[in-house]
């Protein structure tokens, strides 16, 4: 190759590297927020009455459920009937830093039946969230477990937070129709607290 060939092909690699460096999240620190995770829980029992709150609003160490390297993290969980409902909120420093959580995140990524359980979206869930960066909806089967038993995340990353919300009940039919009421919930809270 002659040297101007050479010049033009290392110019052209170094503005694909800017342009597709530019298209993920910002690697900057996020802003100094107002509010912290607590107030970014969802409150189940102001979503349906019917849910009982068991555990109430708290930090929890980033050093749970996968976030090494988070800023700071909180949980609350509710209850009604046979079914349970855990919500996490964990923020990063930056919004790639939490692409990285959510892309990391190992608990749904088994989708090819390689081990005993199997996650996939569920049948009927119809809810994308419009306003999150990041999206999924997510449920497990599991070799030898009653079938409609549902065992489901929705994992969402708003900016430089990351959102879960667990869910266990017996039946995935409710489960579809909470699951998306939750993440409505969800979608609600953040857009109230991350609106510009």
């Amino acid at each position: 190759m002659n040297r101007h060939l050479c010049s033009r092909f290392a110019l052209v690699v170094l503005a694909s590297a800017s342009f597709l460096g530019a298209c993920g999240p910002s690697s900057r620190p996020a802003p100094p927020r107002p509010f912290s995770t607590l107030d970014l829980l969802i409150r189940p029992n102001e979503v349906n009455p019917q849910w009982e709150v068991i555990a109430v609003p708290a930090a929890i160490r980033c050093s749970l459920r996968d976030f090494l390297y988070c800023l700071e993290a909180s949980t609350t969980e509710a209850r009604h009937d046979n079914t349970t409902t855990d919500h996490i909120v964990a923020q990063f420093e930056s919004p790639r830093d939490a692409a990285r959580a959510y892309r990391d995140r190992g608990l749904a990524h088994d989708t090819l039946g390689e081990y005993a359980s199997t996650w996939s979206a569920p049948a009927g869930f119809t809810y994308v969230s419009p306003i999150a960066d990041q999206f999924r909806a997510m449920c497990e089967t599991t070799r030898g477990m009653p079938p409609d038993l549902a065992l489901c995340v929705v994992e969402a990353r708003y900016e430089e937070y990351f959102s879960i919300v667990f869910y266990t009940g017996p039946s995935r039919q409710t489960a579809v129709e909470e699951m998306e009421m939750l993440a409505r919930a969800v979608d609600a809270v953040m857009e109230t607290h991350l609106k510009d």
